[in-house]
């Protein structure tokens, strides 16, 4: 599924979400959350497919239920920055990420 900067929530019937917007053109900020998974063993791949980026617009995705603090945030502001998640019934866990900010 692919979302846009308009995007206001983040589905969970799907395993791979995109981010496309051209954050070179003052798109503005997206902030989505990501709600608890569906069933144990859920995957959600995020990837930014955006063109540009100029510091200033990104994409949050706020985890909900995250395995700790400080792995509830994940910051994309440039393309191909990607990150996984796995729902492992009770949190969301970070599995990997590339250029994407965890905090």
């Amino acid at each position: 599924m692919t979302l846009t900067h308009t995007a206001t929530s983040i589905p969970l019937d799907t395993s791979m979400i995109f981010f496309n917007a051209d954050l070179s053109t003052n798109a503005g900020n997206v902030a989505l959350t990501l709600d608890d998974g569906t069933i144990p063993g859920q995957l959600m791949k995020f990837e930014v497919v955006a063109t540009g980026a100029d510091g200033g617009d990104f994409f949050t995705v706020t985890i909900t239920s995250a395995i700790d603090e400080d792995h509830d945030e994940i910051v994309f502001n440039a393309a191909a920055e990607e990150a996984l998640c796995l729902w492992n019934g009770e949190a969301w866990i970070i599995l990997e990420h590339d250029g994407a900010t965890v905090s």
